[in-house]
């Protein structure tokens, strides 16, 4: 629901969750690019992170059994889903990117001269994303409640 890279989950760190902004600040030092993010934090994710991400094989295979007859999946390709579904939702691809914490995309030229951090952009596409995986999360919830009532 972040789009952060697994190993920015993984090796979360006391005091990088504000509970009270419902905000995760990950560092420069731990981000892959020497960038620091700050990324909203849906209340589905605040248990979950708070805790850290610690064996993302053994999630992997908890995912796996729940997906069979689906193709294979690698962690990243959360993230390419995160960035597909940002462009899906209307976001501009600029700050897509940014949410990611990719800075690949922009130029030299703008590094130099261009000082604002899009933090609240990046902030308000992330709940976005989050408000729409959620609402997918309780749709599909209320479809298992809607079969197991059928059964009884």
């Amino acid at each position: 629901m972040t789009g952060c890279r697994v190993s920015e989950a993984a090796n979360i760190a006391v005091g990088e969750i504000n509970t009270l902004k419902g905000q995760w600040r990950i560092p420069p030092d731990r981000a892959k690019n020497g960038h620091g993010i700050t990324l909203p934090l849906h209340p589905l994710l605040g248990s979950v992170l708070g805790s850290g991400l610690q064996a993302p094989s053994k999630v992997e295979l908890q995912v796996d059994r729940q997906l069979t007859g689906m193709e294979p999946w690698v962690w990243h390709d959360l993230r390419r889903s995160v960035r597909s579904g940002l462009s899906r939702l209307g976001v501009d691809k600029d700050i897509a990117e940014r949410a990611l914490n990719h800075l690949s995309h922009v130029s030299a030229m703008e590094r130099v001269y261009n000082r604002h951090d899009y933090s609240s952009e990046i902030i308000d596409a992330v709940i976005l994303w989050q408000s729409h995986v959620a609402a997918i999360l309780c749709k599909s919830q209320k479809n298992s409640l809607a079969i197991v009532a059928s059964r009884k």
